[in-house]
């Protein structure tokens, strides 16, 4: 095995013990690297297994659950109930809020 795989697995072996690496850990393993291009190397491959990891997970997901469904009827009553909301205030408040929805 040569050293460039044996620090990344190394750090790989680090990271699944603690369930984490530190931006510190990481670090120290490039500073020991002793060169540019193996410093390269190893952030192109680790960039790459996270986005195929990433991707992965995100296919293997089901469908993002949607935003739970607001009654802007029941909204605008129950904010019709705040004292010191007028009608008109009302109106802009809903405005805003439907705009956020995409209504």
């Amino acid at each position: 095995m040569t050293d460039k795989k044996q620090i990344m697995d190394n750090l790989i072996e680090q990271g699944k013990a603690t369930g984490k690496l530190t931006s510190k850990e990481i670090f120290e393993t490039l500073k020991g690297m002793s060169s540019n291009d193996e410093r390269r190397e190893f952030i192109v491959r680790t960039y790459e297994n996270l986005y195929e990891k990433l991707k992965a997970a995100d296919s293997a997901a089901p469908d993002s659950p949607q935003a739970p469904a607001v009654d802007l009827e029941k909204l605008r009553d129950d904010l019709s109930q705040i004292r010191g909301i007028g009608g008109q205030r009302l109106d802009e408040i809903m405005a805003v809020i439907e705009k956020h929805l995409g209504n």
